[in-house]
């Protein structure tokens, strides 16, 4: 296998807080795996600036390295800026971001870089768990997945995402190992690594859109945490957060949220990924596969049933009622799935008052592994492949990379 010259990069803005858990996660990494760790202090309040460079100094790691932008600048942009600063080390090969509500599981991590020596001019992406403390009690319950490696044909994945089907491999930067020459690709035709309102999702599309296939390891090699202080989780629930105005606030003149979808009225999660799925597809002369409405207002319309505010989620059936969308059987059918899917979640949903508990539970790597998951769920091409390295850490071996 090829070493890599793997770089974490860690973006945070007024959340010193979190950033110590992530970095603590980052570090228990094996040092023959990681080169650098970048923390991009975009903070706003010298507090939290204050409290980074204390954290970093009293790490004493040489891995870590603490950066600071001139000046604020809006998630996208700052995005660019550290890109641009991790590849100007010229012995990186690889590069990963963790936002700050973010840490590893780092013998699963691991794993995925074992698979990027292995498939070194791949995208790897993986999966993450979620720890719900937006709410009290804090709730917390393992994604239940197959614990194998695929590779994924874009070209299926841009099918499903044409029908509002996104899903956990997707590669969205914060989620996946990404080798160097695709990111100077990126560069090279579209003079930036990142751009537009959710630079993730626009990543997404336009790598899909470079790559005939990535690999995916489908575990749970990330968690995240801090919902109550997330601008996207702002919007599944239908809330309007600090978090959230100063996302919008930060956001170029130039710049619209929902630009180019059929109702960009309607404040979404998918309808800001259905935004970033057509702008690419313009860019690239509607060579991807065109956006089926049907789909577009199910999806939306879905997305309703997660509103905490019900009039506003009333309000928005009403907008989609008047585009055209009717609650068929398929609507009643996310339902039901919808409902489903809580309860079942709910048997293995541990339950906690302290954060700090809940951390630590959801740090231990979950044994709810079914191999054959995946091949009984995916509605998209993929072909198994043989994880190097790390046998599952379901039966309790160790790493022999």
């Amino acid at each position: 296998m090829k070493a890599l010259g793997l770089a974490i990069v860690i973006p945070t803005r007024n959340r010193s807080d979190l950033v110590k858990t992530a970095l603590a996660s980052v570090l228990a990494v094996h040092a023959s795996r990681l080169s650098a760790v970048i923390v991009s202090d975009n903070s706003t309040r010298s507090e939290d600036s204050r409290e980074l460079g204390r954290l970093v100094e009293s790490l004493g790691d040489a891995r870590l390295v603490l950066l600071k932008p001139p000046k604020p600048l809006a998630m996208t942009a700052h995005w660019e800026w550290v890109m641009n600063r991790a590849l100007a080390m010229p012995d990186i090969t690889h590069v990963a971001y963790l936002t700050d509500r973010m840490f590893l599981r780092p013998r699963w991590f691991l794993e995925a870089c074992d698979l990027s020596a292995r498939y070194p001019d791949d995208i790897v992406s993986y999966a993450d768990d979620m720890i719900q403390d937006d709410r009290r009690p804090i709730a917390y319950a393992p994604s239940v997945r197959s614990g194998k490696a695929f590779r994924i044909e874009s070209a299926s994945l841009l099918e499903q995402s044409a029908r509002m089907a996104f899903f956990t491999c997707l590669p969205r930067m914060l989620n996946c190992i990404v080798p160097r020459p695709h990111l100077e690709a990126l560069k090279s035709r579209y003079g930036e690594y990142f751009s537009s309102v959710s630079p993730d999702f626009c990543f997404c599309y336009r790598s899909l859109s470079a790559v005939s296939s990535i690999v995916y390891l489908d575990k749970s090699v990330m968690v995240s945490h801090g919902h109550d202080r997330s601008n996207g989780h702002s919007a599944v629930k239908g809330r309007r957060t600090e978090t959230s105005e100063d996302f919008i606030a930060q956001l170029p003149v130039t710049q619209k949220l929902f630009e180019g979808v059929p109702l960009p009225d309607v404040h979404t999660v998918g309808n800001a990924i259905a935004s970033e799925y057509l702008k690419v597809r313009m860019e690239q002369g509607g060579s991807m596969p065109p956006l089926s409405i049907d789909a577009y207002l199910e999806c939306l319309a879905a997305e309703t049933m997660k509103f905490e505010d019900r009039e506003l989620a009333r309000a928005t059936r009403q907008r989609l009622a008047r585009a055209g969308w009717r609650p068929g059987l398929e609507f009643r059918f996310r339902a039901i799935r919808t409902w489903l899917m809580t309860h079942a979640h709910s048997i293995l949903e541990r339950r906690f008052q302290d954060p700090t508990i809940a951390l630590g539970a959801a740090a231990k790597e979950p044994r709810t592994t079914l191999p054959w998951l995946h091949g009984a769920v995916r509605p998209y091409r993929a072909e198994e492949i043989q994880s190097p390295g790390i046998r599952s850490a379901v039966d309790g071996s160790e790493h022999v990379g």
